[in-house]
């Protein structure tokens, strides 16, 4: 079954390169815009069913896309995005040459102890991988969107694709409002 995955438009914590994490930041008018541009993309009746973050940016992308596509929305704390603690708030480009994100630990599956109060991978894997668990439980055959985030479609996407041996998830860097995807197995 397919299952769709799309990342929110663009806000202006995107447009500065701070990290948003799960603080609720609204999308800035380029943002509207994506998600509109996105919307017809699509066309009515191309998905059954929009399954959303709780957060103000994915359920703004996700009541704009639905103006097309026109179906239920569910809206899931489980598709939040990772909590960043510390980091929230604050500049990604320095933090690029903090031990944690160069090692590749940020995402690794197997490093549980994350400083700066960062929500391990393991916990974001586990709560969104539970809502594609979720969706072939009560909606096989049903076309699914999800609208999330990126570090939860990276989750999303290391589903599909596998971890590395290393512990890491695959890299993904979804564009806002970028739409992926991906063949679902029921069986």
């Amino acid at each position: 079954m397919d299952v769709y995955i799309m990342r929110h438009g663009q806000t202006d914590w995107n447009l500065n390169k701070l990290f948003q994490g799960d603080t609720d930041v609204p999308l800035n008018e380029t943002g509207i815009k994506q998600a509109e541009e996105a919307a017809q993309s699509l066309s009515e009746g191309a998905v059954d069913l929009i399954i959303c973050s709780t957060l103000t940016r994915a359920r703004q992308t996700a009541d704009l896309v639905n103006r097309v596509v026109n179906c239920p929305i569910l809206y899931r704390r489980e598709l939040i995005e990772r909590g960043f603690g510390e980091w929230e708030g604050t500049d990604i480009l320095p933090k690029k040459e903090d031990e944690l994100y160069k090692s590749g630990n940020l995402y690794n599956y197997s490093f549980t102890e994350i400083p700066y109060d960062i929500e391990p991978t393991q916990a974001l894997c586990k709560r969104t991988w539970g809502v594609l668990e979720e969706i072939k439980e009560y909606y096989p055959g049903h076309r699914v969107l999800l609208v999330t985030h990126g570090g939860a479609m990276r989750a999303l996407n290391a589903y599909f694709c596998g971890i590395g041996e290393d512990g890491v998830l695959p890299v993904l860097s979804a564009k806002n409002c970028q739409l992926i995807r991906y063949q679902l197995q029921t069986e």
